[in-house]
């Protein structure tokens, strides 16, 4: 997968949850891993052993090297790469298990030296399940980090039962949260990836329809506005000069945008070129900052107000008194259009009139967040009010992404149900209850308290369902840390060598991770520096023992210890990053999809009805224009074409061209032809109307299936006339021919409906 680039939304590449996992988890692996490979070789192992034995020089700068690997990766940032690189660091652990035989020759302490990677080996596993299914990183957790673990402990001298069974499950205890949680971020993040694509998929196919529909109502409107009337004049024998492609009725560039002010005067210009006895007034405030309409909006008001003038000056009356108000404002703009004439009922319009319909309420409505009403009555006059509400800035719109959501979501589905539940919680105590046996600080005042703090405090980080730990119970689990610190101090340290000494250190590191992956990092990281501060504070005053059973111990022996906090900061923080920033960076790209597409969409539409109308205009208007009257011919093809286009667009459902043809044709003998659609209005439904038993009727396959019907009826007709009708939805028949033989009613399979008669 190649880097995103979102300046190139249409060449096929997009963000992927997917590679943020897999770069997150590499810069945690390779942070982490690095810290941790320094302060464990340089525990671990003394500074002479790099010079007398190949092995720890060798090992430790392999692991760097595989440091530098994911860094590479990161930055390289294809799929392939992270996945190898974040392979690498189990590859490597496994050779290394090969050569155990190397190891006997070289000399051993009390840590184990020759397997001194030992405590991280469950952070290669992690970086390993981010790569594979969750089955197989756990299978080979018990292989792996589980088998360096006991070898560890045998090369330690611990070959009792049960200080081996305590190395091993306190290994395995810090391994597993991070396993379960790698294991799980991949397919939860190509689960997003698949719904995020499909989403967008089924969003660009409605945004093409919505879009390929306001080209259509566009090109209705403008036939309506332009080429009806030129038609109409050119039928009557009128000399006209007309041209498609000098009257567009765009007035500003669809891509442009257009201050508030220069619109307003542009509509106010406009309405009183139409009509100088109107009276305008405008309000342009600018007070929620400065307002700039996209073009199309533009274009689309002003070419619905100009029909709405039109209509007032033919139809309300030479004394009629006009009045316009233009508001703009910001996220909103409204004309309202009023006349005192002689008004009209709208509900007595017939439906199958193209005027305010098309001219008017079909551009407004085709308008995303646009709306016409219209408010007449006999001898009341007429009101028109023309609004749209949408964006006004000049800074594009943005989305607001709820991000909890998506991280709540991926909270409960990486395995957190398994990693915070009362399961693994048991097993943590058991593991400590053994190691504390094992070392015999279990049998001291200060072990005892010090389990019981650390069984009280992971309960409070373990107990319920928060992708956040409530602020109130993460405090009191900070201070729980800081008590453990400063209480294991008592407990029985003879030596800084054996590291289930110091388990209270490394549980302190443990939980501290834990926390930070609950969402509260700052509070963990607080905890281990309060508890690293207030151990200084022991040393320096002094308080902390000082005998022959208690070492001397610092604040940065935590400090260097908790290097797993480091991940668990960084599992935190990138988990939260990216859950909020790569769902934006998906919409964006979306959206640059989305408005590619749809200016696509638009320029294809608008190019496919334009070509079509140049087909069927184009002549007659290019006669027209060398004639110096219309011959009777070009008369009756400019009559016959001006039908046409009507029946186009008050019949968008018998839009075909086989039906244009035979109708042309039937018109010419001299056949009156109707095609009327009353699917393409609104349906009347009364509140008694069960809307479920409104079947749902594909309308382009019936009229599929009822075309031969169609045809036959109107090449047959020799005379008289032939009306073709789409009934509304909810009735029994789905359309009906009527001729001189009579009325003939049809279903949407085609069948013919037999009327019966009481």
């Amino acid at each position: 997968m190649e880097r995103w680039n979102p300046d190139s939304a249409l060449a096929g590449q997009s963000p992927s949850i997917e590679m943020s996992v897999l770069r997150s988890g590499a810069i945690i692996i390779a942070v982490t891993g690095f810290l941790w490979q320094v302060e464990s070789a340089v525990r671990s192992v003394p500074f002479e052993n790099f010079l007398s034995h190949w092995f720890p020089f060798a090992s430790l700068l392999i692991f760097i090297l595989s440091d530098m690997l994911l860094i590479w990766a990161v930055i390289n940032n294809t799929r392939r790469g992270l996945i190898t690189a974040l392979r690498v660091p189990m590859y490597i652990m496994l050779v290394f298990l090969m050569l155990v035989s190397t190891y006997w020759d070289l000399p051993h302490n009390l840590v184990g030296n020759a397997l001194w990677y030992s405590p991280f080996s469950g952070l290669a596993l992690a970086a390993f399940a981010l790569t594979v299914p969750l089955h197989i990183s756990l299978s080979v957790m018990v292989f792996v980090p589980g088998l360096i673990a006991v070898i560890n402990s045998w090369l330690l001298g611990h070959t009792f039962w049960l200080d081996m069974l305590s190395d091993v499950g306190f290994n395995l205890i810090n391994t597993f949260p991070f396993v379960i949680i790698a294991g799980s971020a991949q397919p939860v993040a190509r689960l997003i990836d698949f719904t995020y694509e499909n989403s967008r998929k089924v969003n660009e196919r409605a945004e093409r329809m919505r879009v390929r529909g306001e080209a259509m109502s566009s090109f209705n409107a403008y036939v309506h506005d332009y080429v009806l009337a030129a038609l109409s004049a050119i039928g009557k024998g009128s000399k006209i000069d007309f041209s498609l492609d000098e009257q567009t009725g765009l007035f500003f560039s669809p891509r442009q945008t257009v201050s508030g002010r220069t619109f307003a005067e542009a509509v106010r210009a406009q309405l009183m070129s139409v009509s100088p006895d109107i009276s305008v007034t405008l309000d342009t405030s600018e007070e929620g900052g400065p307002v700039r309409l996209p073009g199309e909006v533009a274009n689309t008001f002003l070419l619905a107000a100009t029909e709405v003038a039109n209509n007032a000056k033919r139809h309300a009356g030479a004394a009629a008194e006009k009045k316009c108000h233009i508001r703009v404002a910001s996220g909103e703009v409204s004309i309202d259009f009023r006349d005192d004439g002689t008004g009209f009922d709208p509900e007595g319009i017939d439906p199958h009139r193209a005027g305010i319909r098309l001219s008017v309420k079909g551009r407004m409505e085709a308008l995303r967040g646009g709306d016409a009403l219209v408010n007449s009555k006999p001898g009341k006059g007429t009101q028109v009010i023309l609004k749209w509400h949408g964006n006004t800035s000049p800074v594009e719109e943005e989305d607001v992404v709820d991000s909890s959501a998506h991280t709540t979501s991926l909270y409960d589905l990486m395995g957190m149900s398994i990693v915070f539940s009362w399961q693994f919680y048991g097993a943590i105590v058991g593991v400590l209850f053994m190691v504390l046996v094992s070392n015999g600080q279990l049998f001291t005042a200060a072990g005892q308290i010090s389990l019981a703090l650390a069984i009280g405090l992971l309960g409070l980080i373990m107990y319920g369902r928060h992708s956040q730990l409530p602020l109130a119970r993460a405090i009191v689990t900070g201070v729980a840390i800081v008590v453990l610190a400063v209480v294991g101090l008592y407990q029985p340290i003879p030596n800084n060598l054996e590291w289930s000494y110091f388990w209270h250190f490394s549980l302190i590191s443990f939980a501290s991770a834990l926390l930070a992956i609950r969402g509260r990092p700052w509070v963990a990281l607080n905890s281990v520096l309060g508890g690293a501060i207030m151990v200084e504070l022991l040393k320096f005053f002094p308080f902390a023992p000082s005998d022959t059973t208690h070492i001397s111990i610092s604040g940065v022996d935590l400090l260097v210890r908790s290097v797993m906090l480091v991940a668990g900061i960084l599992t935190s923080i990138m988990v939260r990053f990216f859950m909020r920033t790569v769902p934006q960076s998906i919409q964006d790209y979306n959206r640059a999809l989305y408005a590619a597409g749809a200016a696509k969409e638009y320029e294809i539409s608008s190019q496919s009805n334009y070509e079509w109308l140049q087909r069927r205009v184009g002549p007659i208007f290019s006669a027209a224009a060398v004639l110096e009257e219309p011959t009777p011919r070009l008369q009756l093809r400019a009559r016959l074409t001006e039908q046409l286009l009507r029946d186009v667009l008050r019949s968008p459902h018998l839009n075909v061209g086989s039906l244009h043809q035979a109708v042309w044709d039937a018109r010419a003998r001299g056949v009156h032809v109707r095609l009327l659609d009353d699917r393409n209005h609104t349906q009347a439904v009364s509140d008694s109307t069960d809307v479920r038993r409104i079947p749902l009727v594909d309308d382009d396959s019936a009229v599929a299936k009822l075309m031969p019907n169609f045809l036959e009826a109107i090449d047959n007709a020799e005379e008289g006339s032939v009306t073709i009708r789409l009934l509304p939805p909810g009735r029994r028949a789905f359309a009906s021919i009527s001729d001189d033989n009579g009325v003939q009613r049809f279903d949407e399979a085609g069948e013919r409906i037999v009327m019966s008669r009481d």
